[in-house]
């Protein structure tokens, strides 16, 4: 039975050492590049490092880029659903299975046979065998969750924050990077992209920059453009770069992208971009429509987290919105409904560096039988608590279309059950009641009845360290 436990027996000969053989089959200069990232953080020779790698890696053949695992992926996402459905299934089978052996946190607390484990047949009635897994319970002891095998190994280390609310840990290793890679790879090679070769405008953390250097930079086949920088100061600026790369792609984070469109009015100096391709926020169909526009060019949406226990995508084209689609090879997603919320669960079926086992996301949307999610409710920090002790998504309260004339951003914050204030920047000079009192009037006419609301005009709304700026901010979790 699974439920007994065999002391000291470990999964079948072969499976606990395969990631120890992967990891030393790493390539050479990925790896490199990787340890760069992991251990040399922010010194001068890590970013000299970084800036060679991303000008010379398109003159790189893949295979020394990147881990076997990340063209195995490839090759399994060209099979069929039923053949992907096996491939995932026997995957969390051995992961389940040597959790229980290698990882402290699930040794202790589960008496799991891992031979019986590896000779069931459905890995989903395993894993019911596991609790839920709390945010809260990471965040206390995340080294609990690290397997023993990798202790010793280089991994990388990474935080979440920002706009997903208090930061949690987490390590990978080389390998479990590039086979994320490659779900990216899969879903927007379609667009004709590639990270190594593609003429992409970068808006992102990794493009950051103090506000008193220049906005822009070339790195390797990338522009890269600051998030802090979308303002009216360096306009003429970011429009003169762009003209003179006329990027291919995009590629950044949803709201400064949003704040890039708005900036120029919906009229970008691009004419060329295949594909918008977007990561790392929540973003609100009129945000997505509005850069869609701009850009004149589909636009994929990626959902994930810090976490990576689920990973979809969904596409903006023509005007159409698809759903998300859950990828059932990257990882086990189900739901947990709580009152009347559908939170999204996951657990990756490639993460044996530290799996977090049916994690609760903090995420809402409802996954139907093919794995599609037709809309994400929000994240759960996201979400305000109105006079009557309901919760409402924050991302439901919206500036209306003719108030962005004048407006550059705004942000949603909460410290106190029934009472929201609206903070807005200005597109340039500070506004006065005749601009902002139909705003105004047109919140309290919309959400009066869950709401005191008011408005505050400030200078900016500072970025979080990632360079995302936040939507909605609740004090009250």
């Amino acid at each position: 039975m699974i439920g007994t436990c065999l002391s000291g027996m470990s999964p079948r000969p072969g499976f606990i050492d395969r990631s120890i053989v992967v990891v030393r089959r790493q390539n050479l200069i990925g790896l490199a590049q990787f340890t760069a990232r992991s251990f040399l953080g922010g010194s001068l020779f890590a970013s000299q490092l970084q800036q060679a790698y991303f000008r010379f890696r398109q003159h790189v053949p893949p295979r020394l880029l990147y881990h076997a695992d990340h063209f195995r992926v490839l090759r399994l996402l060209n099979g069929s659903a039923d053949e992907i459905q096996a491939t995932a299934n026997r995957l969390l089978l051995e992961l389940l299975a040597d959790i229980v052996v290698q990882v402290p946190h699930y040794r202790d607390q589960l008496q799991l046979d891992p031979r019986a484990i590896l000779q069931a047949k459905s890995a989903e009635e395993v894993i019911r065998l596991f609790p839920y897994l709390e945010r809260e319970t990471v965040m206390r002891s995340p080294e609990r969750f690290l397997s023993d095998r990798y202790r010793l190994y280089p991994l990388h280390r990474a935080t979440s924050g920002g706009s997903t609310g208090e930061g949690i840990v987490v390590w990978r290793n080389k390998r479990l990077i590039d086979i994320e890679m490659a779900f990216f790879v899969a879903a927007w090679g379609r667009y004709g992209f590639r990270f190594e070769r593609s003429r992409t405008l970068r808006v992102a953390r990794d493009a950051l920059r103090p506000i008193e250097e220049p906005p822009t930079w070339i790195n390797g086949n990338r522009l890269m453009l600051s998030p802090r920088h979308t303002g009216p100061r360096w306009l003429d600026t970011i429009r003169r770069d762009l003209e003179a790369f006329s990027p291919e792609y995009v590629y950044g984070y949803p709201g400064a992208i949003d704040d890039l469109v708005r900036l120029f009015g919906d009229r970008m100096p691009t004419s060329k971009v295949r594909a918008v391709l977007l990561t790392s926020e929540h973003a609100q169909e009129d945000q997505l429509l509005r850069i869609g526009e701009a850009f004149q060019a589909p636009v994929s949406i990626n959902y994930g987290m810090t976490e990576r226990t689920n990973i979809a995508f969904r596409e903006l084209r023509d005007g159409r919105f698809s759903p998300y689609k859950l990828e059932s090879l990257y990882g086990f997603s189900e739901n947990r409904l709580q009152n009347g919320l559908f939170e999204i669960v996951g657990t990756s079926v490639w993460n044996d560096v530290m799996p977090l086992v049916r994690y609760r996301t903090a995420d809402y949307g409802h996954i139907a039988s093919n794995g599609m999610i037709r809309q994400l409710d929000g994240r759960g920090q996201d979400y305000l608590v109105d006079r009557n002790g309901h919760r409402i998504a924050g991302q439901m309260i919206r500036i209306d279309d003719r108030s962005w004339r004048f407006l550059r951003t705004y942000q949603v914050r909460q410290s106190r059950p029934g009472e929201c204030k609206i903070l807005v920047v200005p597109r340039e000079e500070p506004l006065d009641a005749a601009s902002l009192d139909p705003l105004i009037t047109l919140l309290k006419q919309q959400w009066d009845r869950h709401f005191d609301i008011t408005l505050e005009q400030v200078p900016d709304i500072p970025l979080t360290s990632s360079g995302k700026r936040r939507q909605v901010v609740c004090e009250l979790h």
